[in-house]
């Protein structure tokens, strides 16, 4: 598994006997996970559709690439999610944020392909979703949870 920088983002699957099966890491020279936040050491969250399919919620700062997809924040640290097949191949992601930091905490896949994103911003001005709309925020860690359709399309390979 090669690094890119400080702190990469990284997914490994092991066999039921501790075997590693693969092992990927996911940055660039960068601290994806933005070292002076203490809320943003880890993935926040992964959840498995009934196919098996990945969706890796987590704070992103700067650039993660998956499968030669780049998906970069926008702020000082952002909304990011991926979906990756039962195999770690990169299906879809997009990240979403504003000139704040933004955390997210948790995600839910609904059964509809309904993406629930919970988090916390504190981005005082405008936090876009893409293609879901923007909120503005209200004031220092305003709570966030937003429901985006991935079967409608809102998913795409190319993260915009």
């Amino acid at each position: 598994m090669e690094r890119g920088g400080s702190r990469d983002l990284f997914l490994a699957k092991f066999a039921g006997n501790g075997a590693p099966l693969y092992g990927y890491a996911y940055g660039d020279e960068n601290d994806q996970l933005e070292a002076g936040n203490f809320e943003s050491n880890t993935w926040a969250a992964l959840e498995l559709d009934a196919a098996g399919n990945m969706y890796i919620g987590t704070p992103l700062a700067y650039t993660a690439t998956f499968d030669g997809v780049s998906l970069t924040s926008a702020g000082k640290l952002d909304f990011a999610y991926v979906v990756l097949s039962p195999d770690a191949r990169f299906l879809g992601g997009e990240v979403f944020g504003g000139s704040g930091s933004d955390l997210l905490m948790d995600i839910a896949v609904t059964d509809d392909r309904d993406l629930i994103i919970a988090g916390r911003t504190y981005t005082l001005t405008t936090l876009s979703f893409g293609r879901a709309g923007a909120i503005t925020g209200q004031g220092s860690a305003d709570a966030v949870l937003v429901k985006l359709n991935l079967a409608d399309g809102v998913l795409d390979r190319t993260g915009n």
